[in-house]
């Protein structure tokens, strides 16, 4: 496997962008959750299409956000109060923001890559290896503000890895506006993220010579923006309040470290090792090496920055006794991802030929065995989903938390018809977990 295949930046071939659109409509579908019953995060947003007007809705919204909805900016939420009031208890429509953020995410993924003159099969390889990530696509299909985050972060990469000229197109100024505006009404981390990938992709300019003027390259009226809108719209739900947490901050973090096996940490071994191979003899064996150095530096700086702000969220959640959860990172995560196909493309195409075919084969196995195994898991799940159906008895999620009975909501969606307004019951007053109301503190 031969990751860089084309030599234009900016155009594949038709049967290229054929196949490359099937593989994220696979994805896509793989993640989309259809058939999946609602579960108590998503029966918090499923409610709102049973309220009567915008402003009984926007009051649940900062009735909420301070508590059981502590963190969120509500706008997914409002956006779901317009769709299940248009298309009923639906779903789909529920859950159509998340997976429309999932196609913006493979988009930007790809042209990234094709900023960095990389082809068909380097793109290929970063969408079956985001594929892999269960736990980064399934906010493809759920009705929570994860996957706008990630897709508006990488999107946001994409803006500022494209140059000035062509930035000033009609294309580029809607990806770069925006994905910056449905990031920041849709999630208060996205307000972090923008001006921290903005920096990184101009110091990654500066390492390739390029001499951007600060100003012009950061898009400040895009920043200020991003800026005033994050801020306002947290400053009228999340920020007015917050519960006192007193949970295990490690309580979801900690089962996944303990659950890595030996096999599994031999494979992380042997694979990094073999990445440490790659570059080594890419660097030794390059034609140019002042341009292989540039990339790998650059790939490295972005990769670095990124596990940076994971680090930062991760703090900030042990500053509040919260929870440090997975899904915290999953920005950070994704942009990670295609910064490893672009440093790994980069090196195996400077490896020697005897080195070259054997290295694009095993990474080519070592991605498609991963993809396959996520692949069988998600098909098995839309099996299960489409013979057990919905339950109608029954409280999934933690019953004690919430005191939450999904089960006539599932039972509504069956039914079909609007959303029914006694579960609206939810917000007529603050709900807490145990030991987080501050009022009784």
């Amino acid at each position: 496997m031969n990751l860089h295949t084309n030599s234009n930046p900016t155009t594949l071939k038709a049967r290229d962008k054929i196949l490359l659109t099937l593989l994220a409509i696979g994805i896509l579908a793989l993640y989309s959750s259809w058939g999946r019953p609602l579960w108590l995060d998503e029966y918090l947003h499923f409610v709102f299409g049973g309220f009567d007007s915008i402003g009984d809705a926007w009051a649940a919204v900062q009735t909420s956000t301070t508590n059981i909805n502590h963190g969120q900016t509500g706008f997914y939420m409002m956006l779901d109060f317009a769709l299940l009031k248009t298309f009923g208890a639906n779903l789909f429509m529920m859950r159509l923001p998340s997976l429309l953020s999932g196609a913006l995410l493979l988009f930007s993924a790809a042209l990234f890559l094709r900023r960095k003159n990389l082809g068909v099969v380097a793109i290929a390889a970063a969408f079956l290896l985001l594929l892999a990530q269960p736990n980064l696509m399934y906010f493809a299909g759920e009705a929570r503000p994860y996957m706008p985050m990630v897709a508006s972060s990488m999107a946001a990469l994409t803006y500022y890895s494209t140059s000035m000229h062509t930035r000033a197109t009609t294309g580029m100024r809607v990806l770069g506006w925006g994905s910056m505006i449905w990031g920041a009404l849709m999630m208060p981390y996205y307000v972090l993220y923008l001006p921290v990938i903005a920096l990184t992709a101009l110091l990654i300019a500066k390492v390739n010579g390029e001499r951007p003027n600060f100003i012009k390259f950061i898009n400040l009226p895009l920043q200020i923006t991003s800026v005033i809108l994050g801020t306002g719209i947290s400053a009228l739900t999340w920020l007015r309040g917050s519960p006192s947490f007193q949970r295990d901050p490690w309580l979801n973090i900690r089962p996944l470290l303990d659950s890595l096996t030996a096999p599994q940490l031999i494979g992380l071994i042997f694979i990094g090792a073999l990445i440490v191979f790659t570059l080594w003899q890419g660097l030794i064996h390059s034609t140019n090496r002042a341009k292989l150095e540039k990339q790998l530096v650059s790939s490295a700086l972005l990769i670095l920055v990124m596990i940076a702000m994971s680090i930062l969220f991760a703090a900030l959640s042990l500053s509040q006794s919260y929870w440090i959860l997975p899904r915290q990172f999953v920005a950070s995560q994704a942009i990670i991802t295609v910064a490893i196909i672009w440093m790994l493309a980069s090196a195996v195409r400077a490896n020697p030929h005897k080195y070259k075919t054997a290295l694009s084969v095993f990474f080519a196995v070592a991605i498609a065995l991963v993809a396959s195994r996520a692949t069988i898991n998600q098909i098995d799940s839309l099996r299960d989903w489409g013979n057990n159906g919905y339950p109608i008895e029954g409280k999934p999620g933690d019953a004690q938390f919430q005191i939450i009975d999904v089960g006539p909501a599932n039972q509504n969606v069956l039914d079909g018809g609007p959303v029914r307004p006694e579960f609206t019951v939810i917000y007529d007053e603050p709900r807490y977990g145990p030991g987080e109301d501050p009022a009784a503190q």
